[in-house]
């Protein structure tokens, strides 16, 4: 039996990745090439490492679509539902990730000789990324819990991850956990998160940045939802 899980896991694994590597996501995948260019370009013109954080940045937040990918892959399948839970925790530990790279426009400053019209560009441009990752990962989800209960649960739960990420972002941005800390420090994360809920009046700016970068972000998915389903073609014309 554990033979057969390892297969199926592989073959999941693998249409997983023929998936993320369609036509489907070349746009995708140009847009994050034209962040990688610019980088590239700023490192030859100026020998300077600033920027190279973006790689690993943009790495993360393509984590949170392969593992909605995968988890779609196998609750199609009807694989194990232990796996699909585990799939499902892995991809919500890692969906602030995606989200996280917009807070990276605090880098924003004048760096000579690099105009700064260019590291604006190249900072605007990889938080577009991290935002098309991680929305598309969201809708992905979104769909999965839609087709288990019903279209209304979907949305909830799709706002509700939203405010999740805007309170790991926080995590990550100014307190410097990390998704995998979960793991590897899961006594010291859990105090702060139980400090945040008991003394709620110590902890304003928190509460403040989680609400307004949640509430951003819903608008924000939401809004590209709807002008997705608004610009589909209609062809109930040639019915």
């Amino acid at each position: 039996m554990l033979g057969v899980n390892k297969q199926h896991n592989s073959s999941n694994m693998e249409s997983t990745l023929n998936q993320l590597f369609s036509r489907r996501y070349w746009l995708l995948f140009a847009s994050l090439a034209f962040t990688i260019f610019m980088l590239a370009i700023r490192l030859v013109l100026t020998d300077s490492i600033f920027g190279l954080f973006l790689v690993w940045n943009l790495f993360l937040a393509g984590v949170p679509l392969f593992l909605a990918l995968w988890l779609s892959q196998v609750r199609e399948k009807k694989g194990n539902p232990l796996w699909q839970m585990t799939l499902f925790i892995a991809w919500l530990l890692f969906f602030p990730n995606a989200m996280y790279i917009v807070t990276d426009l605090f880098h924003l400053k004048m760096r000579l000789p690099v105009p700064l019209w260019f590291d604006m560009i190249l900072l605007f441009s990889a938080a577009w990324n991290g935002l098309l990752l991680g929305f598309k990962s969201l809708s992905i989800v979104q769909g999965i819990f839609s087709d288990m209960f019903n279209k209304t649960v979907g949305v909830l739960l799709a706002i509700g991850f939203m405010f999740l990420a805007g309170y790991g972002i926080y995590l990550g941005r100014y307190i410097r956990w990390n998704s995998w800390d979960v793991i590897s420090n899961p006594l010291a994360l859990a105090s702060d998160i139980v400090g945040h809920l008991l003394h709620p009046h110590h902890h304003l700016f928190m509460y403040g940045f989680v609400f307004l970068f949640g509430s951003f972000m819903c608008l924000a998915y939401f809004a590209m939802q709807r002008n997705a389903t608004v610009t589909q073609p209609d062809n109930t014309l040639n019915q």
